[in-house]
């Protein structure tokens, strides 16, 4: 009984990182290491770690790894979480998938997903910004540039113009 409920809840956690992360199970249990496939195993271990009692070689076994690459992953996964924001969204939006209901968690997504798209355009606007810093300041420089040879000019027609007053006297 009990490792009927562990396999289940494996099984629901495995669904809601398979669902998020947009992989299938048997790409979480291949062997390809691209980024995305490895974050989404990440996830799925520490979540499982976090939500049940497994030992690291039933872990490992659930996504046919050993229990080395569990211990990998969730020390990887202290450090993803504090730096990464694309890994901390994935891994909160497995947790809200697992946690809550269909709907809710559609709510949650959508929210945090909105989230995220103002962050990236507040990013773009911050760079938009130093770039018209960058435009103002060498705009000034060359208005700068302009009055001083505008200055020489009006120097050098004063000096025609005393000249020409003297040399007609």
């Amino acid at each position: 009984m009990k490792k009927a409920l562990l396999d289940l809840k494996m099984e629901q956690v495995m669904k809601a990182v398979c669902d998020v992360a947009g992989l299938t199970k048997e790409a979480m249990q291949g062997k390809s290491r691209i980024r995305k496939l490895t974050e989404a195993r990440c996830t799925y271990l520490n979540l499982l770690m976090k939500e049940g009692r497994y030992t690291y070689s039933d872990l490992g076994s659930s996504i046919n790894r050993d229990h080395a690459t569990v211990l990998h992953h969730r020390t990887r996964h202290l450090y993803l979480y504090k730096v990464d924001k694309d890994y901390t969204y994935l891994y909160d939006n497995c947790l809200n998938q697992y946690r809550c209901n269909s709907e809710e968690f559609e709510e949650v997504l959508h929210t945090t997903t909105r989230n995220k798209s103002l962050r990236e355009k507040v990013a773009d606007l911050k760079e938009d910004i130093k770039n018209l810093k960058k435009q103002h300041k060498d705009e000034i420089r060359k208005l700068e540039n302009d009055k001083k040879d505008l200055d020489y000019t009006i120097l050098k027609l004063q000096k025609e113009n005393k000249m020409n007053y003297y040399s007609i006297r």
